[in-house]
């Protein structure tokens, strides 16, 4: 089976749309991410 690659951000979606805030949080800890974004202005590639 052919493994399809995933973006942190479409990653976390899910984990949301799944698990809600909580496991979202839970996540970014894992990764020692904090909730605020990195970058000055978010960018949306999805659009």
């Amino acid at each position: 089976m052919a493994s399809k690659n995933i973006s942190k951000r479409n990653f976390l979606q899910s984990v949301g749309m799944v698990g809600g805030t909580a496991a979202v949080m839970t996540a970014l800890r894992g990764w020692e991410m904090s909730a605020a974004a990195t970058n000055a202005k978010a960018t949306d590639t999805n659009r």
